[in-house]
């Protein structure tokens, strides 16, 4: 059991390329995400990780993930990652992977446990958990019943916007999943390029914007949420794009 409160940074769409000094929606997304990282360790407040939750490429390509390796690795934290519709994940496994970058299942900080789950849908813009990611979910709370249970998936489940490349399709299967464990204390995305916070039946629920298609600004509370978690804590919301904690004692069904 940590004494320590647990500190996360939540990184989402961060959508490098090869190209050095090429735009991505106007923005050069390398330098917008060196610009926040840089700001991100100046800061007092220290993260334990950060978890990056896809489309971290914006190409797929090899030298877009180098060129991400090249700004994760230097930070001095374990970084875990899971893929967007955009991302190549067999040139994440290749190019990403290695040291203290992630590409991981399951994470433990007692008495939190942290369960990533893939979306992507190869070639496809919106998300969908299959059933392989919908067991492992399931396997992962069945197993540790006494563990507060923070989810990370790149679609959420939230009906952020009408267009169908927007949503989870299966969003209320899955959270008819989380509602049957009590454990379950909140989930974090991104895909949407902004900034969400709600309830459903208890359960906190983040959507964290882009680093880089938020008008390009390299400020620590632009593109990144930080949490601390301690116990039943779960952040509530703060500053546009930030996380402040708060304390939740209980779960308890709200709508």
């Amino acid at each position: 059991m940590n004494s320590e409160p647990l500190r996360i940074v939540h990184i989402t769409d961060t959508h490098i390329i090869a190209e050095p000094g090429a735009e991505v929606y106007g923005v050069d997304s390398f330098a917008a995400l060196e610009s926040l990282l840089a700001v991100m360790q100046r800061d007092p407040w220290t993260p334990h990780l950060l978890i990056a939750t896809g489309d971290l490429s914006e190409d797929g390509s090899a030298v877009s993930y180098q060129r991400l390796r090249s700004l994760l690795t230097p930070l001095g934290l374990p970084v875990y990652c899971i893929p967007g519709n955009h991302d190549v994940l067999a040139e994440m496994h290749t190019h990403l992977q290695g040291g203290p970058i992630h590409l991981a299942r399951r994470v433990v900080w007692e008495p939190w446990q942290i369960v990533l789950l893939d979306s992507q849908v190869p070639g496809q813009g919106h998300g969908y958990l299959s059933h392989r990611e919908l067991t492992a979910l399931e396997e992962a709370l069945q197993e540790a019943p006494g563990y507060h249970t923070l989810v990370c998936l790149h679609h959420g489940p939230l009906p952020v916007c009408p267009m169908p490349p927007c949503r989870l399709e299966n969003a209320e299967e899955f959270l008819a999943l989380l509602e049957r464990y009590p454990q379950v204390r909140g989930g974090i995305s991104g895909h949407n390029h902004c900034a969400v916070d709600a309830h459903h039946h208890g359960i906190h629920l983040l959507v964290t914007p882009s680093t880089c298609v938020n008008g390009g600004t390299p400020e620590w509370t632009a593109g990144a949420r930080r949490a601390t978690v301690l116990g039943g804590a779960w952040p509530r919301s703060g500053a546009p794009g930030v996380s402040a904690a708060g304390a939740i004692p209980e779960r308890h069904d709200c709508h």
